[in-house]
């Protein structure tokens, strides 16, 4: 089945070359070019979509994560051999819900738009050494008798709501050249926060496992109420998304620059150590004391009391991602239109994406976008999405990534997303 999935992706690689490529990282957006955006007054739109990038992790790690799942030896060995020196990572999974006005009269523009929305937002992001993959692959048997350079590296989770507020439009310049241009303004409600960093950490596995002396300096930071509901404020912040560009009747370039912003987390425990472990094992007096879970809980506080000293409380600010996006396009035949552009993430160092993609409409109600990228991350990305429409209404549904999702043991990103519009 995979290989005819496999074959069916080569072909449409070689007929269209390329469509909508990275549309869902900015889908709550309007599509400012596109004068469907115009054709009502008013507009719903449900969305959500998944990512996740690397440049050696592969993609069924993800799986394993998502879905609790255990890995093979074959698909250990896949990502195993792929390890660089150093291995960073991001995933995050969004959804939400955006309504959109068309007022009859603009103060600004010819056309405008107004718009309300949420997106529950969760990220996780991090940079692992290569003994570090591999120690969670394999364990420490591998290690016998030698030291693993678990670090340096970091993690990151940020788990937070966006209150969003929109306004955009167009303004035609002359005959031939409208400008368009759009702002989206977000309340951030921080609802989690987790960030490790590493910057030591030599595991050292003696013969036959007889002990483990780990030597390591890190801190962590993680806010005091661990809890998720709608009610909670573990942080504030702000974040805007600034887009603008130019149209003619045939081509359209624009520019966007998202993640403009931060989060203050407040009353985070703030932990810091820097130690040498040297675990021989655990002294038991009485074989049924294995059956206490007070046995284990005191041996616990025990490490933790010896080894951690106790944790501060402070704020903490962290920085969103920026994201800038270039894009254009031609659309000047009936059925077919092209697409290109290049967008950089600040998530990690040289993280950039190349694409140029196609659509087609083989018939009134449906179109295809069809996607070809390059990562500087995570290699070569594929993406389809098929779109249904009406008058009123409009689903689309694809991946920036179909070749990680349909390969997952092979490559080293994946994405999906979803969105529903509807129009009155």
């Amino acid at each position: 089945m995979r290989l005819i999935l496999f074959i069916i992706l080569f072909a449409l690689n070689l007929s269209l070359q390329g469509g909508n490529f990275l549309k869902s990282e900015f889908m709550e957006m309007p599509d400012f070019h596109n004068e469907n955006v115009f054709d009502k007054k008013h507009t719903i739109v449900l969305h959500g979509d998944y990512h996740s990038f690397s440049n050696a992790l592969k993609h069924n790690i993800n799986y394993s994560i998502l879905f609790n799942r255990f890995l093979d030896e074959d698909e250990k060995s896949v990502t195993a051999n792929d390890l660089k020196e150093s291995n960073p990572f991001k995933l995050n999974w969004n959804f939400g819900a955006t309504y959109f006005y068309q007022p009859q009269k603009s103060f600004l523009f010819d056309k405008s738009i107004l718009g309300i929305g949420f997106k529950n937002v969760q990220d996780f992001r991090g940079v692992f050494s290569e003994d570090a993959v591999n120690l969670a692959l394999y364990g420490n048997k591998s290690f016998e008798d030698k030291t693993a350079f678990i670090g340096p590296g970091n993690f990151e989770q940020r788990v937070f709501n966006e209150w969003q507020l929109f306004y955009g439009g167009t303004k035609e310049i002359n005959e031939s050249f409208t400008f368009f241009t759009g702002i989206k303004g977000s309340l951030l409600q921080g609802l989690q926060y987790i960030s490790v960093d590493v910057e030591k950490a030599e595991l050292f596995t003696a013969p036959l496992g007889e002990s483990l002396t780990l030597d390591y300096d890190f801190s962590m930071i993680e806010n005091s109420d661990q809890g998720i509901h709608p009610g909670i404020w573990n942080g504030f912040g702000m974040d805007f998304t600034l887009n603008a560009g130019v149209k003619t009747t045939d081509y359209y370039v624009s520019a966007t620059v998202s993640g403009l912003g931060f989060i203050n987390w407040k009353d985070n425990s703030r932990l810091q150590a820097d130690t040498i472990i040297d675990f021989q094992g655990i002294f038991v007096p009485q074989i049924f004391d294995l059956d206490n879970p007070d046995f284990f809980n005191d041996y616990i506080d025990s490490v933790n009391n010896t080894y951690f000293p106790q944790s501060e409380l402070s704020n903490h600010r962290s920085a969103n991602p920026t994201v800038i996006d270039l894009r254009g396009g031609h659309s000047s035949w009936e059925f077919f239109a092209l697409s290109g552009g290049v967008q950089y993430r600040s998530s990690f160092k040289n993280s950039g994406i190349f694409w140029a993609g196609a659509s087609y409409q083989p018939v009134s109600k449906l179109n295809i976008h069809k996607s070809f990228a390059f990562s500087t991350m995570s290699g070569y990305l594929s993406g389809l999405e098929v779109e249904f429409s009406s008058p009123n209404f409009l689903i689309s549904v694809g991946s920036n990534s179909i070749n990680g999702l349909l390969f997952s043991n092979h490559f080293s990103s994946g994405s999906a997303y979803l969105k529903s519009t509807i129009k009155f």
